[in-house]
């Protein structure tokens, strides 16, 4: 017996609206609804052989179909991986091969494992609540854009938890990175900019 076979018949209608097979995964969820509501709602529609012939009401339906669909797979997707323990017995199976073999979770890995889930920053953005500048920043290792220590690291942990990575040992990794950044740099060029910021605002606050 595979996994899909397991599946509840409900998932298994929603994942063939969507076009996708029973054993279909998360990330081929999200691309395919990614897919078919930018074909429904966009200008794409009307390369279609049917697009004269439905109206926008029947195009509506279509849409509301497919995003029902998509919120009972996600929130399918969702329970099943609260069901497993932690660590990366609840990835699949290429993320976990990926993750075996990584030496030094950074900011390239962070995006490869985002990619790998089907997540667009966006979307990571909008569930964590770290700015999607922050989350840039991270993955590129782009640390000059990043706010001091504490707060990146901050940002850093709930990232890779989102994405079900080992969050301490990224916050380790990453943060060693950021500390050999900043001492390049020659100290601690945040705090003083931060410092500079305040006074400057405090001294132009009226009495």
């Amino acid at each position: 017996m595979t996994p899909s076979d397991t599946r509840p018949e409900e998932i298994r209608k929603a994942l063939e609206l969507l076009e996708l097979p029973p054993e279909a995964t998360a990330a081929e969820v999200r691309q395919a609804y990614r897919f078919l509501k930018d074909l429904y709602t966009g200008e794409s529609i009307a390369t279609l052989p049917i697009s004269s012939e439905m109206s926008e009401t029947e195009r509506g339906e279509i849409v509301r179909g497919i995003e029902e669909a998509y919120d009972k797979l996600i929130q399918f997707f969702d329970a099943e991986r609260q069901k497993k323990q932690g660590g990366f017995s609840a990835l699949p199976a290429d993320l976990q091969q990926y993750l075996t073999g990584v030496e030094e979770i950074n900011g390239p890995v962070l995006k490869t494992v985002r990619e790998m889930h089907g997540y667009r920053i966006e979307e990571v953005s909008a569930e964590t609540r770290i700015p999607a500048e922050h989350l840039n920043n991270i993955e590129t290792e782009a640390f000059g854009g990043l706010p001091p220590a504490v707060y990146t690291r901050g940002f850093v942990v709930g990232y890779a938890a989102f994405l079900e990575v080992d969050a301490e040992r990224a916050a380790k990794d990453i943060m060693a990175r950021f500390e050999q950044w900043r001492m390049k740099k020659g100290g601690r060029p945040d705090r003083k900019r931060f410092r500079l910021a305040f006074w400057k605002k405090k001294k132009s606050s009226p009495v």
